[in-house]
């Protein structure tokens, strides 16, 4: 009896190629790759966020200086204007102070200006003391300019009186020349202004 041998081809276990080695994927390798990518990605941006800061930094101060600069043009610019009002305030407060209410002098000169007395010419100057008014007039006789006269002493307000260029003219009126000196206190606009009267005025 022939013996029949049975000659298989297939291999019983997995070929390897000779002079390769198997080689194992660790996943050790993957997260030591990844670490490292996300340490360099953290170090740009703390270099990133660093570099902002300086940045900023150097900003705020920029503009802190730009700041003080604006605060002081605007401090002397401000307090140019302000001495400039200040300047016109005393100058129209002085103004006030000295400005003469001829209202109340006129009111003074006729209360004491009798009716047989006329005066033609009229000019005042305002003085540190005192009013100096001086006129020119006429009066019926002489014993009518010396009324007149006396009604200049007992005013209060009037502190020295000078007739002078005595003369008639055809009809026998007297002619004269007068100088007054009055006080000014009661004839100042400011000093004035209280005694008058706002009744009827809807304040």
């Amino acid at each position: 009896m022939d013996t029949k041998f049975q000659t298989s081809f297939i291999p019983k276990k997995p070929i390897i190629p000779s002079g390769k080695a198997e080689h194992n994927v660790h996943p050790t390798n993957f997260f030591s790759l990844l670490t490292s990518v996300l340490l360099v990605i953290t170090l740009l941006a703390a270099a990133g966020v660093f570099a902002y800061q300086g940045y900023l930094s150097n900003r705020i101060k920029t503009l802190d200086t730009q700041l003080a600069q604006m605060e002081e043009t605007f401090e002397s610019e401000l307090i140019t204007e302000l001495s400039h009002i200040d300047s016109r305030l005393k100058s129209a407060k002085s103004i006030l102070e000295n400005h003469l209410s001829t209202v109340s002098l006129f009111e003074l000169l006729e209360a004491i200006t009798l009716q047989d007395v006329q005066f033609t010419n009229f000019d005042y100057t305002l003085g540190s003391n005192g009013i100096t008014v001086e006129m020119s007039g006429k009066a019926r006789n002489y014993s009518t300019l010396v009324l007149q006269s006396d009604e200049f002493v007992n005013s209060k307000d009037v502190r020295s009186i000078v007739f002078s260029n005595l003369d008639l003219d055809s009809t026998g009126n007297v002619l004269f020349r007068l100088a007054l000196q009055i006080n000014k206190t009661g004839f100042l606009y400011k000093n004035s202004i209280q005694t008058l009267s706002f009744e009827g005025f809807p304040f």
